[in-house]
């Protein structure tokens, strides 16, 4: 076999592999790879097994995440439910000064259906089992509300994702560790990791940390998108009260009293400096319905926002930030910790998706390919048969 006719057999075999998983070899890493064994002196064997090596773990890297987001999107949204009573409104369509007397509620998509059925009950949340004591809708007032929720729910995230207090792979497990670090019956290693976090935390870090922001944001902008955003229409005095008091803030500034030690400093990083600590009212962006009273939103009390057609929380809080930055003078804006950096982020990844997926992939692609040039040939028991009959194994 000719040099030529072995490149031109190479090229074909690579293109077939590929045209069986087209949303993962793009064009440019077929390219890539076809010219990486060009004129190769190897037997076609030993390119053969090399090819299928590579398409190998490229595959399962590829489908591992891909796994990784569909599960996400499945716990976030799981029916495909069509609104019947619930009134959904343009957003856009709404004043700035209009919605600065609005009551915002986000909730997973899933929720929808059963919003839409039987209205919105006082619940005790996910991510609130173990820290709030009774059932409550909590929800932020006015757009600076939303957004401060945001800013703080982002932190909130990156410290579930980071503090070595939460670490777990159930939320059973997750638990154990958590009664662990309140009954003290923690490692050494485990406390100064815990005490190194605490620092890193409450100094901002964080948003040195490249690789800690990116699977924070990711994860954020799956719930995001999965999620809806709704209005709630409440009565004063009979579902919520503006002296309503936090309850987790009244014990921040209930141990300051005791310690004469001030606000602790990594919940006061938590809270952001738009919270006052000086009351235990709780903020605009933390508002809740009166904890323990069984009330019902009804449907018709209830308006889900969309934004030029699109119904997920990530499209309705950009169009609420760039109101907020636009229309609020720069000097009355809140400082948000971390917030900027997170639209930032996915709007440069939403411009550039579709190159960036690619060269996320070429990347990977070339990691694989130095891993094969710099160690001993592996015998692969893959066959090109194996890609073309399971290439989802």
């Amino acid at each position: 076999m000719t040099i030529e006719e072995k490149n031109n057999y190479i090229e074909e075999y690579i293109k077939n592999i590929a045209e069986k998983n087209p949303d993962i070899f793009t064009q440019a890493i077929i390219q890539r790879v076809i010219e990486k064994f060009r004129d190769s002196e190897e037997s076609l064997e030993e390119l053969i097994s090399k090819i299928n090596l590579i398409a190998n773990e490229f595959l399962e890297k590829n489908i591992e995440q891909r796994k990784y987001l569909q599960i996400m999107s499945q716990k976030f949204n799981d029916s495909n439910y069509q609104v019947k009573n619930i009134i959904s409104i343009d957003i856009s369509n709404l004043a700035y000064s209009q919605m600065e007397d609005l009551f915002f509620h986000y909730s997973w998509k899933k929720y929808l259906e059963f919003y839409d059925k039987n209205g919105m009950v006082p619940v005790i949340g996910e991510n609130s089992k173990g820290i709030d004591p009774e059932t409550s809708i909590f929800f932020s007032k006015g757009i600076e509300g939303v957004l401060e929720l945001w800013d703080v729910w982002l932190k909130w995230r990156l410290d579930r994702q980071n503090n070595p207090k939460y670490q777990g792979n159930t939320p059973e497990e997750m638990q154990r560790t958590i009664n662990r670090f309140i009954s003290g019956d923690i490692t050494e290693d485990e406390r100064k990791k815990w005490y190194y976090w605490i620092e890193f935390f409450k100094d901002k870090q964080y948003l040195q940390n490249e690789t800690m922001m990116k699977k924070l944001f990711e994860y954020q902008y799956t719930e995001m998108i999965n999620s809806d955003y709704l209005i709630m229409d409440l009565k004063e005095n009979e579902e919520f009260r503006y002296d309503q008091i936090d309850i987790k803030k009244l014990w921040v500034i209930q141990e300051a009293n005791k310690n004469e030690k001030g606000i602790n400093p990594f919940r006061a990083a938590m809270y952001g400096a738009y919270s006052d600590f000086t009351t235990p009212i709780a903020d605009k962006w933390n508002m809740q319905t009166i904890p323990g009273k069984n009330i019902v939103i009804e449907p018709n009390r209830l308006k889900r926002l969309s934004i030029h057609g699109k119904t997920d929380v990530y499209s309705i809080i950009k169009f609420m930030y760039d109101k907020y930055k636009t229309e609020i003078p720069k000097e009355q804006q809140v400082k948000f910790d971390i917030l900027d950096d997170y639209i930032k982020y996915i709007e440069e990844k939403k411009n550039l998706r579709i190159e960036d997926e690619m060269l996320r992939k070429t990347d990977e692609l070339e990691q694989l390919l130095s891993t094969i040039e710099s160690t001993s040939l592996l015998s692969s028991q893959e066959t090109y048969s194996t890609y073309s009959q399971n290439p989802h194994r």
